[in-house]
């Protein structure tokens, strides 16, 4: 009689602890994510995206880049586009919305500076897309490339995303979680 506590006593802990890491999962992990790089803003576009991939390519499985709708297949998308008032790409139909259903992507980054007015608009129409936003209003120089790296390998490392961007606060950024603890595998 004993032995059956003893026994019921540990399958009820190995059921615990297994509920509680459980709990601890993130909401979405990407296992081997792709990166796409969408420049829609021409040469000053080539020159962003000349800074940021270099940086950022060697953390993904593989890159792809495009110049022109429709976006690349991927996991995290880094768009180089001027925002209109309207929340679409300037002088189109194309809003963040449809990026996301074309690409893919749980992650998409407005790496180009635009003003906070189209930045909330652009969000506004992307919203419940099941995806995090990031949208730029200032680069900081050279800062955006390393600060993406760095938020990428603290999700590598099992930080969900809302919280690895938390600790690094970066200025002249809004950023929506509306895919919530996103990580990388």
């Amino acid at each position: 009689m004993g032995l059956i506590i003893v026994l019921a006593a540990v399958v009820l802990a190995a059921l615990l602890l297994l509920l509680w890491r459980h709990r601890r999962r993130p909401g979405l992990v990407l296992r081997n994510p792709r990166i796409g790089f969408l420049n829609l803003l021409g040469e000053e576009g080539e020159r962003l995206v000349a800074e940021d991939r270099p940086a950022l390519e060697p953390l993904f499985a593989a890159a792809v880049e495009g110049r022109d709708v429709p976006a690349p297949a991927c996991d995290v998308l880094f768009v180089y586009a001027d925002l209109g008032r309207d929340g679409n790409v300037f002088a189109t139909e194309v809003g963040l919305r449809h990026l996301l259903r074309q690409s893919g992507a749980r992650v998409l980054v407005v790496a180009s500076e635009n003003t906070s007015e189209s930045c909330i608009v652009a969000a506004q129409e992307a919203g419940h897309s099941g995806a995090n936003l990031i949208l730029t209003l200032a680069r900081n120089g050279a800062e955006l490339p390393g600060l993406f790296v760095r938020l990428f390998q603290e999700m590598k490392q099992g930080t969900p995303m809302p919280a690895a961007y938390g600790e690094l606060s970066p200025p002249g950024k809004i950023f929506l979680a509306d895919a919530g603890d996103l990580v990388f595998a």
